[in-house]
């Protein structure tokens, strides 16, 4: 194994804008037997047989696991292939999803405290964006029937990975192996090595089972998410952003009929909104709340509850 000086370690550091916090873990990040490959790609851009000239060995398989572990990223010039490093935010988040074993080596209370450092930087990432470039993915709230159109549109290969958002986050004991890319090309991490490929009857399912999860459904440029509230980047952000309904944008309210309402509660428990409240077996609601995911409407019993594009009456 070849190491780096001291001091080209902390010049590494430095480039990577390590924060005081994940400075003692900085060694779980990176094995020290990379750093050399890594010190040499700060400020650069090169091609595996650049990077191997300059460290005096054929780098060719270190390079693909520091690609594969999110280290570095390809990237192309002059239509040939060059490696560029990537960021600490990457890294933490493919540690986080992927290498759950390294990841939980980390005490509890310092992993929530990386979370929020890691959720604070996609944060102020969006702050600096134009409303048009925050939603240019057209992420969307969507029901359970239009999660099943939007994949049965798709002729794409399907792949399920873990949600990186609950992985990061861990506020919750949802499920996480709930994200669908629909193409290889289009999620880093697939292209990366992680991920599996599954039908659409799998993917279905996995649709299904999310929403009597009580996990809410949005779509985006080739990729479906079932997100919980309390981790979800986006939904998070988008509060922090006064941006709630608008990305990810709403496009129904829920509708009751008190009729056919017989107060059993299950909307109440299903919803992560906080939309319904039961009292002496009534329902009552509060609409500014809904997103229109509709997971209240299939699980209601007595078919009460449906959706309306919001801005009808």
């Amino acid at each position: 194994m070849l190491y780096i000086e001291e001091n080209k370690k902390v010049e590494l550091m430095n480039s990577l804008n390590i924060p005081s916090l994940l400075a003692p873990y900085f060694d779980t990040f990176y094995n020290p037997d990379v750093l050399d490959v890594m010190y040499i790609l700060v400020n650069n851009r090169l091609s595996a047989e650049e990077i191997s000239k300059k460290l005096g060995y054929e780098a060719f398989d270190k390079i693909d696991k520091l690609y594969k572990d999110a280290i570095i990223n390809k990237t192309s010039e002059d239509n040939a292939v060059k490696y560029e490093l990537s960021t600490l935010f990457t890294r933490v988040n493919l540690m986080a999803t992927f290498q759950r074993e390294v990841w939980e080596n980390i005490p509890d209370e310092i992993r929530k405290k990386i979370s929020e450092w890691h959720f604070g930087e996609f944060l102020d990432r969006k702050k600096k964006l134009d409303l048009s470039d925050i939603s240019k993915n057209q992420n969307s709230i969507v029901p359970l029937n239009e999660a099943i159109d939007y994949l049965m549109s798709s002729d794409e290969d399907i792949y399920i990975i873990p949600c990186d958002c609950k992985s990061t986050s861990e506020n919750c004991n949802h499920s996480k192996n709930t994200c669908i890319t629909l193409g290889k090309s289009k999620a880093p991490s697939i292209e990366r090595g992680y991920g599996r490929k599954i039908s659409k009857e799998e993917a279905i399912v996995i649709l299904n089972d999310a929403d009597k999860e009580g996990l809410i459904h949005t779509i985006e440029s080739h990729a479906i998410c079932n997100c919980c509230t309390c981790c979800c980047y986006p939904m998070r952000a988008s509060k922090e952003l006064g941006l709630e309904t608008v990305w990810p944008k709403v496009k129904y309210v829920v509708s009751i009929d008190e009729d056919k309402c017989v107060g059993c509660g299950l909307c109440s428990n299903k919803c992560q909104r906080n939309v319904f409240s039961l009292e002496n077996r009534k329902v009552n609601m509060n609409y500014d709340s809904c997103v229109g995911c509709g997971v209240c409407v299939n699980a209601c019993p007595k078919e009460a509850l449906s959706l309306m594009p919001l801005g009808k009456s």
